[in-house]
C-alpha cells in the first residue's frame, strides 16, 4: 500500500517536500515541521494549503507531541547532523512512540574513513604550517553509517534500504528504516 501520510522534520524551505507532494499523488496528509518558527511561518505564507499542517517542534524539550498513528512515514532530511547524540535519539524515540512505521533519513554529513584521514591531514597542515585560524564555525555532527543505524535500531527500527550517492564533493547517506511490528 502506498504511503498516504508523511511528516517531515527539518523542512527548511520545504522544497523537497513540495516536490514529493507534487510527485506522489497517493500522499493525502503531508505535515512539514522544523525547529525554527520563522521558517515554518515563511513556509505557511509561501505554500498555503499545499501542506496539511505546519508544525514547530522543540527538540530541547524532549517531547515532540506527535499524535499516535497519524503518520506512516517520517522524512528526516538534512536534520540529523544538527542534533547531538541525545537529541537524535530523542527524535527517533518520539517517532517510535507515535507509531510511525517508516523513517527516511537523508544524512548530509556522512563520514567515511578515507575522507576523515584526508581531512585530518589537511587540518594538521593548516594548523601547523599555514595561518592559525581562531574563528571556527560549528557545522554540526558528522556521523558514520553505523551510528545512524544504531540510533534507529535502539528504538526498534530495522534498516530496509541504504544508498550513498555522490553529491558534488559530498557523500549522502540515505536510509530507509521500518519499525518492527
Amino acid at each position: 500500500m502506498p504511503v498516504q501520510s508523511i511528516i517531515s522534520f527539518g523542512s527548511g524551505e520545504s522544497v523537497i517536500e513540495y516536490l514529493i507532494k507534487n510527485k506522489c499523488k497517493s500522499v493525502i496528509n503531508f505535515d512539514v515541521s522544523d525547529f525554527d518558527k520563522k521558517l515554518i511561518n515563511h513556509n505557511r505564507y509561501l505554500y498555503g494549503d499545499i501542506f496539511s499542517d505546519y508544525v514547530v517542534h522543540d527538540i530541547k524539550s524532549g517531547h515532540l507531541d506527535l499524535p499516535s498513528d497519524k503518520y506512516q512515514l517520517a522524512l528526516v532530511n538534512a536534520v540529523i547532523y544538527v542534533l547531538n547524540q541525545k537529541e537524535a535519539k530523542l527524535l527517533i524515540n518520539n517517532l517510535a512512540l507515535a507509531k510511525i512505521e517508516y523513517i527516511l533519513i537523508v544524512h548530509t554529513a556522512q563520514l567515511f574513513i578515507f575522507n576523515e584521514i584526508i581531512k585530518s591531514i589537511k587540518n594538521i597542515i593548516k594548523k601547523t604550517i599555514l595561518i592559525r585560524d581562531n574563528k571556527k564555525t560549528f557545522w554540526g555532527w558528522s556521523r558514520y553509517k553505523y551510528e545512524i543505524i544504531s540510533i534507529a535500531k535502539s528504538q526498534g527500527y530495522q534498516l530496509v534500504k541504504y544508498d550513498s550517492p555522490d553529491f558534488g564533493n559530498y557523500k549522502r547517506g540515505i536510509y530507509l528504516f521500518r519499525k518492527e511490528m
